[in-house]
């Protein structure tokens, strides 16, 4: 099989989820809004603290950033969602985002989707069709929880 794949927009997708995943985990630091580039152009430093403020308030004070949150009974961090993640990264072996929160907070979502983008591109570079249908599996997996 020749397995066919749009690479630049896979490349793009790995990205962006990783990009959005780590700034929601580590907030606007300077490095990752120069990672945004000419998106929102030059950045000053009150406007990087300003940003910083706005995050910590928004996910750390009023909206706690962890899926199961949202959707499970009792709104406890951790449940499900943080057990398929979990999971995944073991089957496919794929790192987990970061050991500092729960694996259901959604920038470590964001992070483990733009990992498995990779891993799908490598697939396809690699015309492991298998892999490539794990991989996939993995992805709804992911996303459905």
């Amino acid at each position: 099989m020749n397995i066919s794949v749009n690479k630049e927009l896979l490349r793009a997708r790995a990205d962006g989820y990783q990009l959005l995943g780590r700034l929601l985990l580590e907030g606007a630091r300077p490095e990752l809004l120069e990672t945004l580039g000419g998106a929102f152009g030059e950045a000053e430093a009150a406007e990087i603290d300003e940003l910083a403020a706005q995050h910590h308030q928004l996910l750390e004070v009023e909206v706690l950033p962890y899926a199961t949150v949202f959707l499970e009974p009792g709104s406890q961090a951790g449940g499900q969602a943080a057990d398929v993640a979990r999971q995944v990264c073991a089957e496919l072996d794929v790192p987990r985002a970061t050991l500092d929160v729960s694996d259901d907070h959604i920038g470590a979502l964001l992070v483990l989707l733009g990992r498995l983008d990779e891993c799908e591109l490598r697939a396809a570079e690699l015309d492991d069709e298998a892999l490539y249908f794990r991989v996939r599996r993995a992805q709804v997996r992911v996303l459905d929880e």
